[in-house]
């Protein structure tokens, strides 16, 4: 992870300016924006092609959602709606890059550490209760719903 905010890590009169100065800069002290942003220069410099770099910079913005979903102190359904969205956005990067190149896949299925894709058949269900193995609890946690989006089912 690199220390000053982007575009300001590799000046050597800011590596001995004063700490002053050094603070302002500093990537711990900028918000989440500015460590979104090193976090996707990182990523555009690890992966080579541009629908690897577009899935990684993706998958942090959803683990970025899930822990603003996760820390709400109010229950926040919109933004719970907008985090399913981009877990379903999140699989068809994923599907488009195992169609193209499965060794990238799976070298960022072991980098993120994020559950594999399963690919399951086309089932009509007409209802929820005939489905097997789920339970029929409201609420869903967060980790069953990266598992639900992901093509599998999650644990009762």
């Amino acid at each position: 992870m690199p220390k000053f905010v982007s575009g300001f890590n590799g000046i050597p009169e800011l590596e001995s300016a004063d700490p002053y100065v050094q603070k302002i800069f500093l990537l711990e002290n900028n918000g989440k924006k500015e460590h979104l942003k090193a976090i996707y220069d990182i990523n555009d410099a690890k992966y080579e092609t541009y629908l690897e770099r577009k899935t990684a910079n993706h998958i942090v913005f959803t683990l970025d959602l899930k822990n603003d979903v996760g820390h709400t102190m109010t229950r926040n359904k919109y933004l719970k709606k907008f985090y399913i969205h981009m877990l379903y956005h999140r699989t068809k990067l994923l599907k488009k890059l195992r169609a193209q190149d499965a060794a990238a896949y799976e070298r960022m299925i072991e980098d993120w550490s994020i559950p594999h894709l399963i690919d399951q058949q086309k089932q009509v269900y007409k209802s929820r209760k005939y489905k097997l193995n789920v339970s029929l609890k409201k609420r869903l946690d967060l980790d069953d719903l990266e598992v639900m989006t992901s093509g599998g089912i999650p644990n009762p």
